[in-house]
């Protein structure tokens, strides 16, 4: 056997290990560019609407010194065919959460097969110390429901 062929078998066998390693830098450079006042994200579920699809994503900011205030977000992700990378559909900001009155929310996905709409489970602790439990349903078209 050559050199040549040697080097040839060497730099097959080699290039899936360089692949991997981009990707964990890739995957590592975007965890720390994610903002600090990220406290949680959920991923799950699945929706269809129109001529799109992808999966719903629940996403919990908190911030504050003295006082911490949590935010509540739900986004509609789906996957660019053309690029291959995730996409945002739509963010929409739940308004009943999102005052300032908020210091913890918990979210906890609930997942029935074949459902087109996203169950969250949500344990909400208020700035007065007062728990809540409450149940947010996400649909498709980009609305939710809050009971």
């Amino acid at each position: 056997m050559t050199i040549a062929w040697r080097f040839a078998i060497a730099a097959a066998l080699l290039l899936p290990l360089s692949v991997v390693a981009w990707a964990q830098d890739e995957l590592l450079k975007d965890v720390r560019s994610l903002p600090p006042h990220l406290h949680s994200v959920h991923s799950g579920g699945y929706w269809e609407h129109g001529n799109q699809d992808g999966f719903y994503r629940i996403v919990v900011m908190a911030g504050g010194f003295e006082h911490v205030i949590a935010r509540l977000y739900v986004q509609w992700v789906s996957t660019d065919q053309g690029t291959r990378d995730y996409k945002i559909i739509r963010t929409v900001n739940v308004t009943e959460f999102n005052g300032g009155g908020a210091s913890v929310i918990q979210p906890a996905l609930r997942f029935t097969p074949g459902a087109k709409n996203l169950q969250v489970a949500l344990a909400v602790t208020w700035r007065d110390g007062k728990t809540e439990k409450r149940a947010l349903t996400v649909m498709p078209d980009g609305r939710y429901t809050l009971k």
